[in-house]
């Protein structure tokens, strides 16, 4: 994904890489079981996870490039430490968020249904992330489309318009 952010800009990576996380956190919140599919199950949980983790990669380092290349000279440090402190902030927000639900189910539940919950809740925010607001650059749309500015306002407004539209292609982004 770094190259994609070299040749289409940092926002839009982003973007690409928050709605592959929600994806395969989806895929692993509504994942059938070993009894309802046989083998499949285990197939659908390596894919969710390879799409989380190639979404992670791209992630951290182009939030971090986007950061430092944002920031204001003699900040740099401090803007690029912002995605490991966040990082840091969601692991133990994470936990507390299954320490909770732990509690308020039972292990015996945890283990059999309720270790969907945060999966699918992460699905559930990552959809309220606001997509719609990352433009992308002119000479980014014509990398991409291979138009002008007048002619992605016809068809896009915006990275969450072409989402919507190209999104089961996005492996092909990877490439």
């Amino acid at each position: 994904m770094g190259r994609m952010a070299d040749r289409y800009g940092r926002k839009p990576t982003l973007a690409v890489g928050v709605a592959m996380m929600g994806l395969g956190s989806l895929l692993i919140g509504v994942a059938p079981t070993y009894a309802q599919v046989g083998i499949l199950a285990p197939v659908i949980l390596v894919v969710a996870l390879l799409i989380q983790g190639l979404s992670t990669g791209g992630e951290l380092s182009t939030a971090t490039a986007f950061l430092v290349e944002s920031a204001p000279a003699g900040r740099r440090g401090a803007y690029g430490s912002i995605v490991n402190v966040g990082s840091s902030l969601g692991k133990v927000l994470c936990l507390l968020a299954i320490t909770l639900l732990v509690g308020t189910v039972g292990a015996d539940a945890m283990a059999d249904w309720a270790w969907r919950v945060p999966f699918l809740l992460g699905a559930v925010l990552e959809q309220d992330l606001d997509l719609d607001g990352v433009q992308l650059s002119d000479e980014a749309r014509e990398k991409l489309f291979g138009f002008d500015r007048e002619g992605w306002a016809a068809e896009f407004d915006s990275i969450g318009d072409y989402l919507r539209e190209y999104g089961p292609l996005m492996p092909r982004a990877l490439q």
